[in-house]
């Protein structure tokens, strides 16, 4: 993955992350990482498979960049940064 396409895919977790937050949904999602580590590449395959309907829900790029942070190493960790960066910043960290 070339430096550009890396920090688009890094935006994109970073949007993930605000909106997922938004919800309220920020620790438990942590949460739900952290002990699915382990499956983090059956997880992406997973993903793969259902494209078509994560596609309609969180647009295609958006599916596309979470898919391929589970797939890479040190992507897990990203996305944990960019959630728990989101709820600090929501709780005004």
């Amino acid at each position: 993955m070339e430096g550009g396409s890396r920090d688009d895919a890094g935006a994109r977790l970073d949007g993930l992350a605000r909106a997922v937050v938004a919800r309220g949904m920020g620790v438990p999602a942590v949460l739900f990482l952290e002990g699915a580590r382990p499956l983090r590449l059956a997880g992406a395959q997973v993903l793969a498979a259902f494209a078509p309907l994560l596609g309609a829900v969180l647009g295609e790029a958006d599916a596309r960049a979470l898919r391929e942070a589970l797939e890479r190493p040190g992507g897990l960790e990203e996305l944990l940064a960019s959630l728990e960066a989101a709820e600090a910043g929501r709780r005004g960290r």
